[in-house]
């Protein structure tokens, strides 16, 4: 897969698993919704400035977004949530307890952020 249809698989793949559509995701990222599908399709490749807010409103880095496929990477990440015991890393992470890697930290806080806001959120 070239690079901008992995970028564009990946853009549709965090639009989708946020509940947004293409007008939403473009008031986010400040370009029409005609850019996003754009992007999407892989025939225009988003700016650095466009990848970086990318990057910093879903919290992907931008190694992740320009290099893997973040569906796949998440459907093996999610995988492992299961093993976690919930109710202690929350106590850790409100207690401002450090953990004992950085993916651990923001495994976490993204779990955090989603017990928070999962009735919000749109399933398809």
């Amino acid at each position: 897969m070239d690079k901008n249809r992995l970028i564009g698989r990946n853009i549709k793949y965090l639009r989708m698993n946020y509940g947004l559509n293409q007008h939403d995701m473009g008031k986010i990222l400040e370009v029409k919704n005609k850019t996003i599908s754009a992007y999407e399709s892989g025939a225009i490749t988003p700016s650095n400035k466009i990848l970086k807010r990318l990057s910093e409103r879903f919290h992907v880095t931008l190694d992740r977004l320009m290099t893997e496929d973040i569906s796949v990477s998440d459907n093996i990440g999610n995988m492992l949530v299961a093993d976690l015991d919930f109710e202690h890393y929350t106590k850790k992470a409100n207690k401002n307890k450090t953990f004992s890697n950085k993916k651990e930290s923001i495994l976490v806080k993204n779990l955090i952020c989603f017990e928070k806001n999962k009735d919000t959120l749109a399933y398809r």
